[in-house]
């Protein structure tokens, strides 16, 4: 895997004079990550860069997240972007709206395993267990190492079962377990849904994809867009099926700022 910026020619005659749809994790991806995630915030001038982005005639912006749609919503706050929040399972743009069809049985099983999680692990300091209606993150990031053993095990006490009847599943990412329900859809299904979507609008096969993301929820995205588009992996170089890595959030901000300037001369 090479580092984007040293292959940038190569970029530039890639995306030159294409309609492009770019895709962006939240977390990791626009905004740094932090240890109380309610404190990821997104950076000025990465936010203007979007919304300069999405007001190019040549391209579609979507932000894709783990997080609840209303919260990635307002963490973002622009418009003529499309929302997509729970891995997916929730989206919302500007005359566009969806739902992955998840059975009500499941999600009573997420509410309850949010209960039974936020009991068992009220007593570790550090754990913060976030109900996202249709999903469950566990954070851990302020877990002391002494408590990490305790918490992995309790954790796996409670969604053992779960695993078992093949009800719900686990994402595991940065200091984070992600619970969902166990139906066959996440962030490479929503990509695939927009992107066949709007190719129907504009009665037109010539889209082109670029999805950035740092976490292995983005993986199937990577692999999903490996003979058709740009996928584009943030941190430090290691096991990915992206194409081309960014270092960090600065670098994806840099990232935008060319991006603009190539959408702007390249109508």
């Amino acid at each position: 895997m090479e580092y984007l910026f040293s292959n940038w020619k190569t970029i530039e005659k890639i995306l030159f004079r294409k309609y492009c749809f770019f895709f962006f994790d939240y977390d990791g991806t626009l905004a740094p990550i932090v240890d109380i995630p309610h404190k990821a915030f997104l950076p000025k001038i990465t936010k203007q860069l979007l919304f300069r982005l999405s007001k190019c005639r040549n391209c579609k912006v979507a932000v894709i997240s783990g997080r609840s749609l209303i919260d990635v919503k307002k963490k973002v706050g622009l418009g003529r972007i499309i929302y997509a929040g729970n891995h997916g399972l929730e989206l919302e743009g500007t005359r566009l709206r969806f739902k992955a069809p998840v059975p009500h049985g499941l999600k009573a099983i997420i509410q309850h395993i949010n209960h039974v999680l936020a009991h068992e692990l009220s007593g570790i300091p550090g754990v913060f267990v976030e109900n996202k209606g249709i999903t469950v993150s566990v954070h851990y990031r302020l877990v002391s190492h002494k408590n990490l053993k305790l918490m992995h095990k309790n954790f796996r006490n409670v969604i053992k079962p779960y695993i078992e009847r093949n009800q719900v599943e686990i994402i595991s990412g940065k200091k984070i377990y992600e619970i969902k329900p166990s139906v066959k859809w996440g962030k490479e299904k929503i990509v695939s849904w927009l992107l066949t979507k709007h190719r129907s609008a504009r009665n037109s096969k010539s889209i082109f994809p670029v999805y950035i993301g740092d976490d292995v929820a983005d993986e199937n995205v990577f692999r999903f867009l490996s003979h058709d588009g740009l996928s584009i992996f943030v941190g430090n170089p290691c096991k990915t099926t992206a194409q081309f890595y960014l270092r960090n959030t600065g670098d994806v901000s840099e990232f935008l700022r060319r991006i603009v300037v190539l959408m702007s001369i390249s109508v």
